[in-house]
């Protein structure tokens, strides 16, 4: 499961560097004047390094501190089943994404009348392409939550799937904003991720060693 939210940190990342090669493109800044534009350009920057930096948190915290228990014959059979879930979920995900790809391209690019038009098009599918991508990754992990909650009643387990979603639901919502706001949204989802991974973690090797 952390690894499936961590991809997800890292497309985001890519997408707040795509809009960076965009604005240098466009030449939507200007120092000498250090106006809107500029300020929000410098902002994405440093966006970008906080969340490379979130990222490796992220993963490091999601290899470390984990505590293995004895698990039953029952316990086991769960956690071969939701695993044989998650890889049936992930090829619809393939599937799925497919289809939205092919969607967006055909509603995107259906009504083009010329190649100016294109470069517009291309801007505005963040609002087809990635809401209905984080829409349906959504979907997806409240599934996948809802699966765990019948093989265990580990109140940590929950609390850190449940964060990833609203995580995941916070990237979605980034998309509905622009410049300083959506670098600021993107952070926040990131960074209320790696903050509630830590919780768990220590959580784990705190509380559930001494139970």
């Amino acid at each position: 499961m952390t690894e499936y939210i961590g991809k997800q940190y890292e497309i985001i990342t890519l997408i707040l560097i795509r809009s960076v090669f965009e604005d240098i493109s466009y030449r939507k800044f200007d120092f000498s004047v250090f106006g809107d534009q500029t300020i929000t350009f410098i902002v994405k920057l440093g966006g970008i390094a906080l969340l490379f930096l979130l990222v490796f948190v992220f993963y490091q915290m999601s290899g470390k501190g984990s505590t293995e228990y004895p698990a039953s014959a029952s316990m086991k059979k769960h956690v071969t089943q939701y695993m044989y879930i998650k890889k049936v979920v992930s090829v619809l995900l393939i599937f799925i994404f497919v289809g939205l790809l092919i969607y967006s391209a055909i509603y995107s690019f259906g009504h083009i009348h010329s190649i100016e038009e294109i470069f517009v098009i291309l801007k505005k599918l963040n609002l087809t392409f990635y809401n209905l991508f984080f829409t349906t990754l959504i979907l997806s992990e409240v599934f996948l939550l809802l699966f765990i909650m019948y093989v265990t009643d580990q109140f940590s387990i929950v609390i850190r799937n449940s964060s990833f979603i609203i995580s995941t639901t916070l990237l979605k919502i980034s998309f509905s904003y622009s410049g300083i706001a959506f670098t600021g949204m993107v952070i926040l989802a990131v960074a209320f991720g790696v903050i509630m991974l830590g919780i768990y973690r220590l959580y784990d090797k705190k509380c559930l060693r001494n139970i």
